[in-house]
């Protein structure tokens, strides 16, 4: 079908043009809030907050039935682009697919209703479990989570970028709670001053059964050390100051994603290596490390990310492009996805995998290599 460009007002294109000169997403979407497509106006929401698109440059008209047109939008931002419905009649815009991929994933979580939320460059994106391959996100938030998180209810911790990525070169992210409510406000809400990690990658919530006050706990890549707090559960919220936490018996190398047991215990991905660590007074001592085998291709590759729900361990080995789905209690392999050492872009292999998330037997990974997510079911 020939595209041709959808010709919008001069008056909102001037305003488009003031915004991307601006980068001023904010105002962007204060601007569809209270104008049509020819630049008149138009009562009530036209949009819900949608920041991958702050930045729009063409707007081309692709096909029309009746008051409905189907729109292709480009934005300055190249990661992708969207088709939309305009309604006429109306006054609405309806995106219905997002065309284009994901080069940067700064985070990743699963709720156990099924909400996928992931760090990008530019937004926290929020989807669906079910929503198709090229489904638009349901939400799209301003600052962005450079840390795995912990869920409660429709809302989410973690330490955040203030509304861009390239933020974490002037200051240290800050404790944010994110919501996946549809509709509502888009800038999530930050806790307190900046952390004193530079470089945050593993964060969990050590919860104790029956006890309202919790542990925080943080990997720093710019410390190799692991950062604790006490935390509150019933306003997400750290309390007192970040504390190093000390470790007997082995020396972090690389720590990047930990997990807190209800019993004080502490599992570590550590460089080629996943550690079970046991409180020991105030601090930690090793209880048993974990590389994967004895044979040249069980063993890790150095870079590990993991995910943890109940007795199973999803682990992702980047270096060697493979999952391994773990028992840690009897530290059992139960499978793998992927083909070990040998990347790939299709349904059987990886390449450069990191982040994941487990929820029974949902799981999600960020196929990096390949700037996707990857969703799957674990099959006992």
């Amino acid at each position: 079908m020939l595209m041709q460009r959808f010709e919008i007002g001069e008056s909102l294109r001037k305003q488009l043009y003031r915004v991307s000169e601006a980068e001023d997403a904010v105002q962007m979407e204060e601007i569809l809030a209270r104008l049509d497509l020819n630049g008149c106006g138009a009562p009530g929401r036209i949009v819900e907050w949608h920041h991958e698109l702050g930045y729009p440059s063409q707007v081309i008209e692709v096909g029309r039935h009746g008051p409905l047109h189907l729109l292709a939008i480009t934005t300055a931002m190249p990661n992708a682009y969207y088709l939309a419905h305009w309604n006429e009649q109306k006054q609405r815009l309806t995106f219905v697919r997002r065309i284009g991929c994901l080069p940067i994933i700064t985070s990743l979580g699963l709720s156990e209703d099924g909400w996928v939320t992931v760090g990008t460059a530019r937004a926290q994106l929020w989807w669906k479990w079910n929503d198709t391959a090229d489904a638009p996100p349901r939400k799209a938030e301003l600052h962005i989570a450079v840390t795995p998180g912990l869920f409660s209810g429709e809302q989410f911790f973690a330490l955040a970028a203030q509304y861009r990525l390239d933020d974490l070169q002037k200051r240290s992210p800050v404790s944010t709670i994110f919501s996946h409510r549809v509709g509502g406000r888009n800038e999530a809400r930050r806790i307190g001053e900046p952390v004193p990690m530079k470089r945050p990658i593993g964060l969990t919530v050590r919860i104790t059964p029956g006890k309202p006050e919790a542990t925080v706990m943080v990997t720093d890549a710019e410390t190799n050390q692991i950062w604790q707090a006490r935390f509150w559960l019933s306003a997400l919220r750290p309390g007192g100051k970040w504390q190093p936490v000390t470790i007997k018996g082995t020396k972090l190398k690389a720590p990047t994603d930990l997990f807190g047991l209800t019993d004080g215990r502490l599992l570590v991905a550590d460089e080629g290596r996943i550690l079970l660590l046991e409180p020991d007074g105030d601090g930690y001592r090793l209880a048993y490390e974990f590389r994967g085998g004895n044979t040249p291709v069980q063993s890790l590759g150095k870079e590990l990310h993991f995910a943890v729900d109940g007795t199973w361990l999803l682990l992702s080995d980047t270096e060697r492009h493979r999952l391994i789905w773990l028992d840690w209690t009897e530290w059992k392999v139960l499978a793998t996805m992927g083909e070990t050492d040998t990347p790939g872009d299709d349904a059987q292999h990886l390449s450069s995998p990191t982040w994941v998330a487990l929820r029974g037997t949902r799981a999600i990974v960020a196929d990096t290599g390949n700037q996707r997510l990857v969703k799957f079911r674990l099959r006992p």
